[in-house]
């Protein structure tokens, strides 16, 4: 008896961990599916479930009502105890015991019939839940990144328009800067209006990325100030 109560112990071991894998997935892709529904607008949602094939998940269920008969483990250490005291005793032990015995007998046949049913209905269960665990986090990361994507875009449109100095500049045409080499050279500058649009669309993921944007940010305004300074000088 403690042969078959050390297997189905830890049969019982490694199968514990799979259903709280797939409540997990679960309970991740009713988030993902919510999102969807609630930021996406799709009704194809196809690609958000579980990527399990139906014997997988009827495999599943079944592995869960299986783990909900270990307890019968619990129940024959707990009447196995004492067996060894007196006759009256040890009688009145025994007879819940045998049941319990039963119940052992009946789970372990069980458990090797769910195991050979997953050889053959649900062998690539480990590699179909990763899949789907690996599905949902592209999905997680996706809907984080479209998130910051508008944050982004509402805080673009927040911020200040290029300065009145770029586009009075813009408006003087080429004329105030024709034969003088230096001012031509600030007329190039003046790109920088489209340049700081594009800026402001642009879509940062990277930590790199972001930190790139704000020392461009600081150069032109740096820049502005200069065109400033120069735009009150010629006016």
């Amino acid at each position: 008896m403690k042969i078959k109560l050390k297997w189905i112990k830890r049969e019982m071991k490694s199968l514990e961990p799979l259903t709280k894998d797939y409540d997990q997935l679960v309970e991740k892709g009713d988030k993902v599916e919510s999102l969807a529904r609630r930021f996406w607008d799709s009704e194809d949602l196809s690609g958000i479930h579980l990527q399990l094939s139906e014997t997988e998940h009827e495999w599943l269920k079944s592995t869960r009502k299986l783990i909900e008969a270990k307890e019968c483990v619990t129940n024959y250490y707990k009447h196995s105890r004492g067996l060894v005291r007196g006759c009256t005793t040890a009688i009145m032990r025994l007879l819940p015991i045998i049941d319990v015995i039963f119940q052992i007998n009946s789970v372990k046949s069980k458990m090797i019939d769910h195991i050979q049913n997953k050889d053959e209905n649900a062998k690539d269960i480990h590699k179909s839940m990763g899949r789907s665990r690996s599905q949902i986090r592209s999905l997680l990361d996706q809907y984080t990144i479209e998130e910051a994507h508008k944050s982004v875009a509402s805080q673009n449109q927040k911020q200040k328009k290029p300065s009145t100095s770029i586009d009075e500049l813009m408006k003087m045409g080429k004329e105030l800067f024709f034969g003088t080499e230096e001012r031509w050279s600030i007329y190039l500058l003046l790109s920088i209006s489209t340049f700081i649009n594009d800026l402001s669309q642009l879509q940062l993921e990277t930590q790199t990325e972001k930190l790139w944007k704000t020392e461009v940010e600081e150069l032109i305004s740096e820049t502005e100030r200069c065109i400033s300074n120069f735009s009150w000088w010629v006016s």
